[in-house]
């Protein structure tokens, strides 16, 4: 009796065995399924909402962009003769030349000297003698230095007076500035910040400094054929 019955319990366990494997590799594969699809369900979510939150910072810096002056671009354009991308010595020489004739000042040498550089301001300094009449009009002169783009700084001057000739002579040493742009952009998906005061105050006294005078030479138009092209 007791062979059968272990017999029939044992029959009985291998009739079952079959339907337990085949259900625990059916649970084990569902669970699999349940944590695969989880997962790429939970990173589909999350690229969604990354989507979604990069839309909508494009959606405001549009809104920002439609919402800039007229005068703000000018601005930009003050900066960027203010502190330019490239060495500005021509700009300065100029207007030093120019302020210098109104002042009724000679200038009687320029010179450029002490080159720094570096990825984010470079800087050098222009040497004038100068020579005037009275002291007033030298004075006027470094104020006006003071108040034309490029920026520039008298960092030395030295003066002395010619008993002979009734001349103040004076030796300028005018340091000033450029810096490359930016060759980055900000992200789409970080928002726009905006200027604070004490950027936009600096962005008003920059904008109150004289620009160098240019001039536009537009080409002559030939109204008549010339008969020989060598006159």
């Amino acid at each position: 009796m007791k062979d059968s019955s272990t017999r029939g319990l044992y029959f009985n366990l291998k009739i079952l065995l079959g339907p337990l494997v085949v259900i625990l590799l059916i649970a084990t594969f569902g669970l699999y399924s349940v944590n695969t699809g989880y997962g790429r369900v939970k990173k589909q979510i999350e690229e969604y909402k990354s989507v979604k939150m990069e839309e909508t910072h494009l959606k405001e810096k549009l809104a920002s962009i439609k919402a800039i002056k007229s005068d703000i671009l000018d601005q930009a354009d003050f900066t960027v003769v203010a502190l330019p991308q490239k060495n500005p010595a021509t700009f300065l020489i100029s207007q030093l030349k120019l302020y210098a004739e109104e002042n009724s000042i000679t200038i009687k040498e320029i010179s450029l000297s002490g080159s720094q550089q570096n990825d984010v301001l470079n800087s050098m300094i222009l040497t004038a003698d100068i020579e005037g009449s009275d002291i007033i009009s030298q004075l006027s002169l470094m104020e006006s230095i003071l108040k034309f783009a490029p920026i520039s700084l008298i960092v030395g001057s030295q003066s002395t007076l010619s008993q002979n000739e009734a001349n103040y002579k004076q030796e300028l040493e005018i340091s000033f500035y450029w810096s490359p742009l930016p060759t980055t952009l900000p992200s789409i998906s970080e928002p726009i910040k905006g200027l604070t005061g004490e950027q936009n105050e600096v962005l008003r006294q920059i904008s109150l400094l004289k620009q160098p005078s240019l001039v536009n030479l537009n080409p002559q138009v030939q109204t008549t054929e010339r008969e020989t092209p060598f006159n």
